[in-house]
């Protein structure tokens, strides 16, 4: 097969929505693991910032890339067609944290107990937000998560780190998201009409949490549902 055949191929694939697998090894269950962070720009921690195909670098927050908070290889990927059409928006139901020291012990072990418990492919979300603002990348932009049932392959997963079951979200976390929502939308990650929905609007889950649903009434994009 050539090289141009080869690529055509590879493009089918993705659209079908068939894993690419870059490397593989053994795992206990069998299952097999990728050695992939990046995505299909070639960009290493699907972050923004470092992503050559985005053009609107200044509409974005920083994001803490995964390798940057020790953040594992996924067992398979599967991407996205964008723009997607949804946010969803989740909390962790752990407790909240203010300082990297505190955050990324709390979403590293987020994801091995979505990995390892729930064998999930990776962490389920695309993106977790502190209390002091931080962003950190869960699988990333134009990547699958599996985060919602039946909205996981149409949109972007957006978890607040802590339970607002207990407690309203801090100004500065809301106002991180709303920059990351628009950051997906000026780079054609999300759509340009995109819709915001709390997961408790979506499927039998108490996520976000009351305090934070009500916050995000007063967001753009938010829709009752």
């Amino acid at each position: 097969m050539d090289f141009k055949a080869f690529i055509f191929l590879l493009f089918i694939l993705l659209l079908q929505d068939i894993p690419v697998h870059c490397a593989k090894e053994s795992r206990g269950s069998g299952k097999a693991r990728m050695n992939l962070h990046g995505n299909p720009h070639g960009n290493q921690h699907g972050n923004p910032h470092v992503n050559p195909e985005i053009e609107n670098v200044a509409s974005c927050p920083e994001i803490l890339g995964k390798r940057n908070w020790g953040g594992r290889d996924p067992f398979k990927v599967f991407y996205t067609i964008l723009p997607v059409e949804y946010v969803i928006i989740h909390h962790t139901f752990t407790t909240g944290c203010y300082m990297g020291s505190q955050c990324v012990p709390i979403v590293k072990e987020l994801q091995n107990f979505h990995m390892d418990e729930l064998e999930y492919n990776d962490i389920a979300f695309n993106f977790l937000i502190g209390c002091d603002g931080s962003i950190y990348e869960g699988v990333g932009w134009h990547r699958r998560g599996n985060h919602t049932y039946g909205y996981d392959n149409r949109s972007i997963g957006i978890a607040f780190i802590g339970n607002y079951n207990n407690f309203s979200p801090t100004q500065v976390s809301v106002e991180a998201a709303k920059h990351l929502i628009e950051c997906g939308i000026s780079n054609n990650e999300l759509s340009k009409d995109v819709k915001v929905y709390a997961a408790r609007q979506v499927e039998s889950t108490q996520s976000p949490g009351l305090h934070l649903l009500n916050n995000m009434r007063t967001w753009p994009h938010f829709v009752e549902h």
